[in-house]
């Protein structure tokens, strides 16, 4: 994916197959393990919305102020 490799130049990145694999890596984790996350909104198992909640409600529970990213290729308005 174009953008993966844009940010991998300058990052370090670790990626998730599925929303509940995101969530899982998240909470896994110290609470500032991760600087951002950047969220597909379209994943499957769990959408980004879903996973956005989990992991604003795990990281805040330990004071953790999570900066979360989405994104989507739908070009529909209410996504």
């Amino acid at each position: 994916c174009g953008y993966l490799n844009i940010l991998e130049q300058y990052f370090k990145v670790e990626t998730a197959e599925n929303g509940l694999q995101a969530v899982q890596m998240v909470t896994s984790n110290p609470p500032d393990y991760f600087d951002a996350i950047i969220l597909d909104i379209n994943m499957p198992i769990m959408d980004g919305f879903e996973s956005c909640v989990l992991i604003d409600t795990d990281l805040r529970s330990r004071n953790q102020k999570p900066l979360i990213y989405a994104l989507t290729a739908d070009d529909i308005q209410e996504t």
